[in-house]
């Protein structure tokens, strides 16, 4: 990181501002046509909106979750009955009580791309996701991990409340 400070001193000080030359050390991309761009929905918050099981949700992009998180209620309203967990584990929360969570492969539309087979965890979180609500203002239904993230190779930008990755 020193050295992209380094760069882009040297750049500044030489007046060298090539636009190109400047995103190629951020590795920022210079053409935008083959990305998907998502903005944030507020700018205090990453918070993006996705289609799952054809219905628009907001959900908060959180970097410190390893999985995706789905609400049971949203899941118990809209997912298709035959859709079968691949895996069921056991979850201490806070209060130290165990809930049982089910591991899903979800297909996840975000500005008309598909993602096939997310891994969404779905258990019993409504309770945080209503504090969210309270706190925050708007209403999420769930989380995007950081696996989805980085399988995907998703960029964040939060000075311009945005995230983006190559499609």
């Amino acid at each position: 990181m020193e050295q992209i400070g380094e760069d882009l001193v040297l750049l500044v000080k030489n007046k060298e501002m090539d636009i190109k030359h400047i995103n190629s050390i951020l590795k920022k991309p210079e053409n935008t046509d083959d990305l998907i761009i998502i903005p944030f929905e507020t700018k205090k918050e990453p918070i993006i909106k996705i289609t799952l099981f054809n219905h628009d949700v907001y959900m908060l992009v959180d970097c410190g979750s390893e999985a995706g998180i789905l609400s049971n209620k949203f899941f118990d309203l809209y997912a298709p009955p035959e859709l079968n967990p691949f895996r069921a584990y056991d979850i201490n929360g806070i209060t130290g009580n165990s809930e049982q969570y089910y591991d899903f492969l979800i297909h996840t539309l975000i500005n008309d791309v598909l993602f096939a087979d997310v891994v969404y965890s779905v258990g019993d979180c409504d309770g945080i996701m209503s504090q969210y609500q309270d706190f925050h203002g708007i209403k999420i239904s769930g989380v995007i991990g950081r696996k989805f993230l980085y399988d995907n190779k998703f960029i964040l930008d939060f000075k311009n409340h945005l995230m983006y990755a190559k499609i």
